[in-house]
């Protein structure tokens, strides 16, 4: 199961990109193609990013990517740095701890591409495919998540 997958906001990044650097589709290089996937992906990132910081991650990304998980931990790794490394651009529940999966699954798809478009808008006057996120930003978002979360824990965030 799918959660999310970069590729499903391709479209969505490439515009902002091609306009915020005025360039033409024959002009895009290598590093133009790698930083639209950031863009496309970046909202995936903050998610997974939280997920990590909490230690909520799958027990495969705890085989396969430990030394990267504590790289996110330490902030030496971005999320969306990590998101493309290990799971190849695609968010699944086998990258959810079974303990955090009910959450995500209510959250992620209903509320939180909401969540994290009104910050973006209203927080940082971007658009929501059309940055690239830092850690001072993912800071400044994690809030949201962490509220939304506690929300859930007190069955004020509905399942269905």
């Amino acid at each position: 199961m799918y959660f999310d997958r970069i590729d499903y906001h391709h479209a969505s990044a490439y515009e902002p990109y091609m306009q915020k650097f005025q360039k033409d589709e024959e002009e895009l290089t290598e590093t133009d193609m790698d930083v639209i996937e950031y863009y496309a992906g970046n909202h995936i990132g903050f998610f997974l990013t939280w997920i990590i910081q909490h230690q909520f991650e799958g027990e495969l990304l705890k085989e396969i990517a430990n030394e990267d998980l504590q790289a996110v931990r330490n902030e030496t790794m971005s999320g969306i740095e990590f998101f493309i490394k290990n799971c190849d651009g695609k968010f699944t529940e086998e990258d959810v701890s079974e303990e955090i999966f009910p959450f995500v699954n209510a959250y992620y798809e209903r509320y939180y591409l909401t969540d994290y478009g009104l910050w973006v808008i209203d927080g940082l006057k971007e658009v929501p495919f059309g940055f690239i996120g830092i850690w001072e930003n993912y800071h400044d978002f994690e809030y949201t998540i962490d509220h939304a979360y506690q929300d859930y824990k007190d069955q004020k965030l509905y399942l269905n």
